[in-house]
């Protein structure tokens, strides 16, 4: 149940009546609070997270599961690594969201006792969208590995086998497109500036 939509403020009742307990959804990062985000170099790393991750398409779509494998072992699509590029470039979370996270259990009964939901706002901010598809990507590069690992020792690997997989792929590569999206096109420009060679 979401409380503050966009936030990733979520409230959830567990156990018998009257028990409650609060998931506190606030992005996890290993980025230091304070530490400067959106530079163009930041969003430069996402732009070669999102090629390391056509090349695995690459390899899938030639049927190469073994040269996926590969190119998935790579340093930048190891979880934290995916999750700081993401982070360094991401606006940082809000002190509202914070506040309002603090608060979860006090707002879940507002809502619930009084259906009073002013405090929900009306669109989800750019940090929760960029959060969201952030962890849609990170969940994808694990489903990969996953599958992968799972393909690799089966005796037989045939098209048809590699639906999940494929599944995965797109989910990964809508999620990454997504949050490119949020970007600027002044800000994508200046990124991909900073990866052409010289």
């Amino acid at each position: 149940r979401w409380l503050v939509q966009g936030t990733g403020l979520v409230a959830t009742v567990v156990g018998g009546a009257g028990q409650a307990g609060v998931a506190r959804t606030l992005p996890e990062t290993d980025v230091p609070a304070g530490t400067p985000r959106g530079r163009p170099e930041a969003l430069a790393a996402v732009l070669a997270l999102e090629q390391a991750w056509r090349e695995v398409q690459a390899e899938v779509s030639q049927g190469d599961i073994a040269g996926a494998q590969v190119a998935l072992s790579k340093p930048q699509l190891e979880e934290r690594a995916v999750l700081r590029t993401f982070d360094l470039f991401s606006d940082e979370v809000s002190a509202k969201t914070k506040l309002m996270n603090g608060a979860a259990l006090m707002v879940y009964y507002e809502e619930v006792r009084y259906n009073d939901k002013r405090l929900e706002d009306a669109q989800p901010s750019r940090q929760a969208m960029q959060y969201g598809f952030r962890n849609d990507f990170a969940r994808a590069v694990q489903d990969c590995k996953d599958e992968i690992t799972y393909l690799i020792k089966s005796d037989d690997i045939g098209k048809e086998d590699l639906g999940d997989l494929r599944d995965a792929l797109a989910n990964g590569q809508s999620a990454m497109e997504s949050y490119l999206a949020l970007a600027s096109r002044d800000q994508l420009a200046e990124a991909k500036a900073k990866t052409m060679p010289g």
